[in-house]
Formats: C-alpha cells, structure tokens, sequence
C-alpha cells in the first residue's frame, strides 16, 4: 500500500496555502511565449505602411588598441543587415524581461514568427540606414557590427618538461607538463546595436543620428 512521504505532504500543503499569483510566478516568467503568444493580426498592424522615416548610424568605439587600431576609433555597421521589429505584446514583455541583464542575453527567447513582419535593410559602408513607410509607435532596432580581435593564445609544442617540488633539499614531488608557446591569434567577435526607438505622431523624419551599445526604455 502506497504511504505519502511526510516531506511531500507539507510541501503540498504550503503549495495549496499559497496565493495563486505566487505560485505561477515562475511559470509566467519562463513561459513568455505562452502568455503573450504571437498574433499576425497585431504585429501586421503595427508594421502597416505609414508616412514616417527612421535612420540612424550604428557604430561601436573601440576601448583598447584593437589589430593596430587606437583607442577611440570607430567601427561602423558596413554593408550589414538592420532590423525593425514591431513592438507586440510579447516584444513588449520580453524587452521587460532581459533589459536589466542586457536585452542580447534574450535572443534564445525570441519568438521566430517575428522575423515574418520585421522590416529590413542594408547599412552603407559608414553604418547609416534608413527605413521608410512607418506609422508612429514603438519598434526594436537591432543591427549587428562583426569586429576582430587580435591576442595571444598557448598552444602546446609536443613536448613535455619536468618540474620538481622539493623541501628541505628532498624532492617530494615530480609533475609533468606540456610546453607551450605564444601564438597569436585572430577571433570574430560582435557588437550588438540594440535599441528601442519611438516615432512620434506627426513627425516625418526621425534621426536617431550615431548609436551604439543597448538602449531599452518603454513608454
């Protein structure tokens, strides 16, 4: 015959002795997709053809020597795609989300039906982009900007050394290592231009001018 646990029993009873809204705190907030899920009819109408224009500049300033570049020089977004991202219910709630920690750490929590109503376009070769055939609201601008880093890595030779610990003249331990030598090395890395802007009613043009880093403010 089946005996509940006495451990199981007591949690379940402060489980049922709980507010519902402290309960289910959790599951809301692993669940975005399911409490605010993806609607074409909402997201297709905040991207309806408008009379408003948004352009910008996205670019990143370096805060170290970088491949022989100073500190303080600029990297621009050159020839890389820029996306405008309606603000949904979900957009709204997730940007709510992951801003304290940085709006990047989300991406795994994105819903992908967005990409089917996100506008697009290309930067020039100095960053700057344009997006035409907006109506006033909020939307997430997300460009990328690729960038190498030059460093010095080990890498192990083959060979092997020996290195002794004594004390008092007596060795009392022998440990073998790997030789290694510096090499340098050249990695990819990215900066992530992530903005939530705003386009005012009866503004015609919105110039965000240069922008960089993570800027998350809802209204």
């Amino acid at each position: 015959m089946f005996k509940p646990c006495k451990t199981l029993g007591i949690a379940l009873l402060l489980s049922a002795s709980l507010p519902l809204a402290a309960q289910d705190v959790r599951y809301r907030q692993d669940k975005l997709q399911t409490v605010h899920p993806f609607s074409m009819e909402e997201a297709s109408g905040l991207m309806a053809i408008g009379e408003s224009t948004l352009q910008g500049q996205a670019s990143m300033t370096l805060r170290k020597t970088l491949l022989q570049l100073r500190p303080g020089t600029k990297i621009y977004a050159r020839e890389q795609p820029v996306y405008l991202f309606p603000m949904t219910k979900f957009l709204r709630a997730w940007v709510q989300r992951h801003a304290p920690n940085g709006l990047r750490m989300g991406m795994f929590d994105l819903q992908p039906e967005l990409d089917h109503v996100a506008a697009r376009t290309l930067s020039d070769r100095e960053g700057r982009f344009r997006f035409r055939g907006l109506q006033p609201g909020q939307y997430l601008l997300w460009a990328v900007i690729p960038y190498e880093v030059e460093g010095w890595i080990a890498q192990e030779t083959g060979e092997h050394q020996i290195t002794t610990f004594s004390h008092f003249g007596i060795v009392t331990a022998a440990v073998r290592e790997p030789v290694t030598r510096s090499v340098k090395q050249v990695r990819e890395l990215e900066n992530h231009v992530i903005h939530v802007v705003d386009i005012p009613p009866g503004q015609g043009v919105v110039d965000l001018g240069e922008i960089h880093g993570e800027r998350a403010q809802l209204k």
